[in-house]
C-alpha cells in the first residue's frame, strides 16, 4: 500500500480558485498481482516498492505516473502544504499547493532481474510535487552511490545518526510526517513535523522530531534559488535578472553560479518523541 494526501488541481487552464479540484493523491508503495489472480500471467511482475502515483477523485483513480523521478519505494512521509485556503501554495498565490515526499525503502524483487533485496534499501532525500506527476528533488546528496568509497552526505538533517560512536547519513523509512500550526493564538499555516522512524542498515530507531527550515522551499538538488536569489523567510528572493518560485527563470544572458547547500532542510526539535503528539509539541526544547 502506498502513502496518501489531499490535494487540490486547476481542472481547466484558468488559474482561478473556482476550477481547483480536491483529489486524494496515492504515491508508491509495496505491492504486487496475487499470483491467485486469473490475470496475473498478463500483469504479474514480481512484489516491490512501486513508484507510480494515482488521483482519486471520490468515484474514480487516474493514474498520474507509472514510473516517477523519486523512484520505487514505500513507507516514506508525504504531506500536503498549502496557505490558508487549502487550495493555494504556501509561498506561491499563483500556484497549487506542494505535495512532499520525505525518505522511504525499497525492498523486494522484479520478475526478469538478479537482484532481490530482502532487507530494506532507505532513502535520505526530499522531492515535491505541484501535479502529482512531476516531482523534484530537493536536497543535496554526495557519495556512497555504486563502487563510490566517499562517505554518504545528504543535506537532509533527519538522515544523520550515530553509528558505532561515528556520524552517519542514512536512509530512513516507517516514520510519519504530518503538518501543525504550533503557534499557540495565531492563524498561520503549520510547519512540517518528521517524527520517529527506523534507519536502514547499522542505524537504529529514531526518537526525534524535527521541523522544516525555510530552505525547504528554496532549494532544488541542494542549489539556494538556482544561484539567482537569496532563501528569505517566504521563499526565494530572486535577483532584477531572475524570476519564478527557485528563481530558475533568467532573463539575461545565464543564471549565477553557487555551490550546492549543505544547509539542513529540517532541523531538530527533540530527542524524545511522546505518544500524544501534543505533548511533543509543547514539550520541545
Amino acid at each position: 500500500m502506498g502513502t496518501v494526501s489531499q490535494w487540490y488541481y486547476n481542472a481547466s487552464n484558468s488559474q482561478t480558485l473556482e476550477n481547483s479540484t480536491e483529489r486524494v493523491v496515492l504515491a508508491g508503495g509495496y505491492g504486487g498481482w496475487p499470483t491467485t489472480s486469473t490475470i496475473r500471467w498478463q500483469k504479474y511482475d514480481g512484489f516491490y516498492s512501486r513508484a507510480d502515483t494515482w488521483a482519486f477523485d471520490g468515484l474514480n483513480w487516474t493514474q498520474l505516473n507509472w514510473n516517477n523521478s523519486f523512484g520505487g519505494r514505500a513507507w516514506f512521509g508525504m504531506v500536503t502544504q498549502s496557505a490558508y485556503d487549502p487550495r493555494v501554495d504556501l509561498m506561491d498565490p499563483n500556484s497549487p499547493p506542494k505535495m512532499y515526499i520525505f525518505g522511504g525503502g525499497y525492498i523486494g524483487f522484479k520478475v526478469g532481474s538478479n537482484k532481490k533485496f530482502n532487507k530494506m534499501s532507505g532513502f535520505a532525500d526530499g522531492y515535491y510535487s505541484i501535479d502529482g506527476s512531476t516531482w523534484t528533488k530537493i536536497n543535496y546528496e554526495e557519495g556512497g552511490i555504486g563502487s563510490s568509497t566517499m562517505p554518504y552526505y545528504s543535506s537532509q538533517e533527519w538522515a544523520q545518526t550515530i553509528v558505532d560512536t561515528q556520524t552517519k547519513w542514512i536512509g530512513m523509512w516507517g516514520h510519519t510526517l504530518v503538518t501543525f500550526n504550533a503557534t499557540s493564538g495565531k492563524q498561520s499555516p503549520g510547519n512540517m513535523y518528521l517524527i520517529g522512524g527506523d534507519y536502514t542498515g547499522l542505524g537504529d530507531f529514531s526518537s526525534r522530531v524535527f521541523v522544516n527550515l525555510n530552505g525547504i522551499y528554496c532549494d532544488i538538488n541542494g542549489l539556494i534559488c538556482s544561484g539567482n536569489g537569496t532563501c528569505g523567510a517566504t521563499g526565494c528572493v530572486c535577483d532584477s535578472s531572475s524570476s519564478g518560485s527557485h528563481c530558475e527563470i533568467y532573463g539575461g544572458s545565464g543564471p549565477a553560479t553557487s555551490e550546492a547547500s549543505n544547509i539542513p532542510l529540517l532541523s531538530a526539535m527533540s530527542t524524545t518523541c511522546c505518544i500524544c503528539f501534543l505533548l511533543i509539541l509543547f514539550s520541545l526544547q
